[in-house]
């Protein structure tokens, strides 16, 4: 019902919120976020676009618009944490590596973008080269990291920062 709402503050958050919902759940949660790409409020579309990055054409105006709202944030750290998943979701580990990489060279302090960089180094099978501040070992340690079920809807690696293992050494 939220993302039908007349309001698009409404209609946006429902699009973000969909977007952790599993589709094998709710058979209707896809072609939802699917109409709304063609919302005519901005943040809709490009939440939407978001909830739908690996499969997006990116020709879509959806698309176009959340490609130019990562390119404008893309000079802080967190925006090239946004690249890295977008490249990440869409199958292009190398690309994502780079942004991740800029994140932490911009930002080295951050716990988030270290875990992240450490997932896209696992993920590309090069676990030597992970950050060796986990849990005091040369290879990190990386939770979150999920491989969900060929054919459904997130078929690709996907990685969550929210609770990772590693921990920065103490000062």
């Amino acid at each position: 019902k939220a993302a039908d709402d007349p309001e698009p503050l409404v209609r946006a958050a429902a699009v973000q919120a969909l977007e952790f919902v599993p589709a094998e759940l709710n058979a209707t949660i896809e072609p939802t976020l699917r109409a709304k790409l063609r919302d005519p409020s901005r943040s809709v579309r490009t939440r939407a676009a978001w909830a739908l990055r690996r499969t997006v054409d990116t020709n879509s105006v959806a698309a176009q618009d959340l490609m130019h709202s990562l390119a404008h944030n893309a000079d802080h750290p967190t925006g090239q944490l946004q690249m890295g998943v977008w490249h990440m979701d869409r199958g292009d580990l190398d690309t994502a590596l780079v942004h991740f990489q800029r994140a932490v060279q911009w930002d080295q302090g951050s716990q988030a973008l270290r875990h992240a960089l450490a997932v896209a180094l696992r993920l590309r099978g090069r676990h030597e080269d992970a950050p060796g501040w986990c849990r005091g070992d040369r290879r990190a340690r990386i939770s979150g990291v999920a491989v969900s079920r060929p054919g459904s809807r997130a078929a690709r690696p996907t990685f969550s920062i929210v609770t990772p293992t590693c921990r920065r050494p103490a000062l």
